[in-house]
């Protein structure tokens, strides 16, 4: 009744500040759950942020990975997210990949994020907004400042 989703997105913000590979888990499993659930776009967010975190530091490869493919599975299927930020549609899979040795993948992902970040600026944001978006957004400076994985 009135927004099913709540108490999954609430979950989510709680388990970003969760300690170490914890975080990563929690994540894995609300994603899970929203999908059980039928809310395809909050897995997703959830994905992508599992994604992220469990490539940081290599902590844990094999859910960095299945964040990943999942992730990009539900966005190859039209699937968007609307409570992370859309830079973490490349830079989260790309990160957790490179850390899975896909580094051809990898790579692809962080090139495309890089052209959407450089042509949302131009084609989207207002002029007089467009540096901010590039250089202050923390996630948008990340995709720009991240080089490509060479091996």
């Amino acid at each position: 009744e009135g927004w099913p989703e709540l108490e999954l997105l609430l979950r989510c913000e709680a388990a970003l500040v969760l300690p170490g590979a914890d975080a990563a888990e929690a994540l894995a499993q609300i994603a899970d759950e929203a999908t059980i659930n039928g809310l395809p776009a909050l897995s997703l967010g959830a994905w992508l942020q599992c994604a992220m975190l469990s490539s940081a530091g290599a902590q844990d490869p094999e859910l960095a990975r299945r964040a990943a493919d999942t992730a990009l599975s539900l966005m190859s299927q039209g699937i968007e997210s609307t409570h992370v930020d859309r830079a973490l549609r490349w830079l989260a899979p790309a990160r957790a990949l490179a850390v899975c040795g896909e580094i051809p993948r990898a790579r692809g992902l962080l090139m495309r994020g890089q052209q959407w970040v450089q042509s949302a600026s131009t084609e989207h944001v207002p002029p007089e907004c467009a540096r901010a978006f590039l250089e202050q957004h923390p996630l948008n400076l990340l995709l720009r400042e991240t080089p490509l994985p060479t091996s």
